[in-house]
């Protein structure tokens, strides 16, 4: 088969298309994914955000846990184990009544329930407690995050990319001469291969304008993103994400098993590192 015109089509020709279904469909995407950041109510507004909020929004339950987990440590209500990653209760914490409190009761009462277990899966089983479900129930129907269908929704956009990265794919494994337009087709079929990769890793939270509230929180403490004080690290964590426990507490970061995220939902949290 003459390669110049593999599927009866020339290589300039292909291109030509190839590049236009590539744009089609990173253009449908963009727009399906502008769609699903802006939906919810924008009218509602919520009270200011607390540490936990601001979690929720940025790295979702898993980061709300990391706050609570090493605030107990801070205070003296957890303690690191003998087996490395294992957690200890201590002292229990206050009898406050409200949210916050709530929550760390909640992570207290996983620990003690469930002695030498290991932090993942401590970590696991707190993402459906009742105080995160309710913390996320309040800040979707405010309009700052994303509801679970939505993000399934957004989670899945990669899927739309498959068809066109399969048909760039099959055209090279049939074979083509060289040449201009063959090496402009390998470069679309890499870029739209990254792109796949960049779509499927992705995990949004928050609403495009609970992101808006985010970067509006972050441009006004900075200097959160590099080592905070001790009373300052559960928003430096909120805001900068997970990575900024690996410098400011390592051993809590350890002891929970706290991942060192570099994507772009622990934004900052990579200055953060490097910082240290």
């Amino acid at each position: 088969m003459n390669g110049s015109h593999t599927w009866g089509i020339s290589n300039a020709s292909f291109l030509w298309f190839y590049g236009i279904a590539c744009l089609l469909t990173l253009g449908g995407i963009w727009r399906r994914r502008r769609s699903l950041l802006n939906a919810g109510d924008r009218s509602a507004r919520p009270e200011r955000l607390d540490a936990y909020d601001l979690a929720m929004l940025n790295g979702g339950p898993q980061l709300v846990i990391t706050i609570a987990a090493a605030k107990l440590h801070r205070i003296g209500s957890l303690a690191h184990g003998t087996s490395g990653r294992a957690v200890e209760v201590r002292q229990r914490p206050g009898d406050a009544d409200d949210r916050a409190a709530a929550l760390e009761r909640e992570v207290y009462e996983a620990v003690l329930r469930n002695p030498g277990v290991c932090a993942r899966s401590l970590r696991k089983e707190l993402e459906a407690c009742a105080p995160i479900q309710q913390l996320a129930f309040t800040l979707t129907r405010s309009g700052l995050l994303l509801d679970e269908r939505t993000r399934a929704r957004m989670n899945r956009l990669w899927l739309w990319i498959l068809p066109v990265l399969a048909l760039g794919i099959a055209r090279v494994v049939e074979g083509s001469d060289a040449g201009a337009a063959v090496a402009y087709t390998d470069m679309l079929l890499a870029a739209l291969a990254l792109a796949t990769l960049w779509l499927a890793v992705q995990r949004r939270w928050a609403t495009a304008r609970g992101r808006r509230l985010l970067d509006t929180e972050r441009g006004g403490r900075k200097t959160l993103g590099r080592v905070p004080d001790p009373d300052e690290i559960p928003r430096a964590l909120a805001l900068y994400g997970a990575g900024v426990l690996w410098v400011a507490d390592p051993g809590i970061a350890f002891a929970w098993a706290v991942p060192r995220e570099r994507g772009s939902t622990w934004t900052g949290a990579r200055t953060a590192v490097e910082a240290g």
